[in-house]
């Protein structure tokens, strides 16, 4: 009975908190909505709802639970920001919505487990339920941090992957007459079908050189959000060439090389290690399977020889 107890108290703490963000998300993003709406002047049944959301978010009470809910060290906050922003999530309320999403799958399987693992434990008593549902928690609860890690993991991906042809292009811009910036622009307008992520990341590049923002910060910042090595050794390279005064293009054409170079060897390290996953397969696929069929037979009769006597 007190391990139901415990067990109940849990999941109405994990479901109430888990609504609570959800509503602050949600009204988050309506206030958002209506904010630009307004500032684009245009008329939207949505204004009622955005007008409203203001008053939740500054409630006290929401502002209490979700200090609570979320991390109030600014350390864990920017590095959170950090990976939401490598994911290819930007805004304002990324980091809000991170945690309204976490609690929220995090009640999700709290409930599910409530509903599933008692009668799944029946037999078995309460000694494990408890575990269960820490282990559900915590399963709900890194669910949103394992799916940003694999789409920061994609996203490198495709940046390693289109990187060589930007390089490229880049370089083709260059030696027609444009500017740097320039350059960046009209590459990142090429490489929208070809390459989308990778054209996102210089589209935003190219906004904050449209600004104002320093070229040298401009390429921390787009090395920073990439997380790609050959990005980093890219804005490397520019800021070099521009704090010496060395021709960009003739600096872009050995990179560019380099570059080449070293797609061509990852690509032989990937043709090399094809025999040793080929090996694997074949004995995990065609020689387990084909000992089962030759000596099955036998042991099937070699057991009921041995049931019989």
């Amino acid at each position: 009975m007190a391990a139901d107890m415990i067990l109940f108290v849990i999941a109405g703490l994990a479901f109430c908190a888990g609504v609570g963000l959800t509503v602050f998300g949600a009204t988050d993003l309506a206030a958002q909505r209506g904010e630009l709406l307004r500032r684009l002047g245009v008329s939207s049944h949505a204004g009622v709802a955005a007008s409203a959301a203001p008053l939740i978010l500054e409630d006290p009470r929401g502002r209490t639970l979700e200090r609570l809910l979320r991390p109030g060290e600014e350390k864990e906050l920017s590095r959170a920001r950090r990976r939401l922003r490598r994911a290819g999530y930007r805004g304002s309320s990324t980091v809000r919505l991170y945690y309204t999403y976490k609690w929220a799958i995090a009640t999700v399987g709290v409930v599910a487990a409530s509903l599933m693992l008692p009668g799944l434990l029946a037999g078995i008593g309460n000694l494990i339920a408890i575990p269960a549902y820490v282990l559900a928690l915590l399963a709900s609860m890194f669910a949103v941090d394992l799916w940003i890690d694999r789409r920061i993991a994609w996203r490198k991906s495709q940046i390693e992957n289109g990187l060589p042809e930007a390089l490229d292009l880049l370089l083709v811009c260059l030696e027609a007459g444009h500017g740097l910036d320039q350059a960046f622009l009209r590459v990142s307008r090429e490489m929208k079908r070809s390459n989308a992520t990778l054209a996102e990341e210089l589209s935003v590049l190219v906004a904050e050189l449209a600004v104002g923002k320093a070229r040298a910060d401009a390429l921390n910042d787009l090395a920073d959000r990439s997380a790609v090595p050959g990005i980093v050794s890219l804005a490397t390279v520019i800021k070099q060439a521009d704090r010496f005064g060395v021709s960009i293009a003739d600096t872009l054409r050995l990179y560019a090389r380099e570059m080449r170079a070293r797609r061509f060897v990852k690509a032989e390290e990937r043709a090399n290690l094809m025999p040793v996953k080929l090996a694997v397969t074949m004995v995990l696929l065609t020689i387990y399977p084909l000992l089962m069929i030759i000596v099955g037979p036998a042991f099937i009769q070699l057991m009921r020889m041995l049931t019989r006597a």
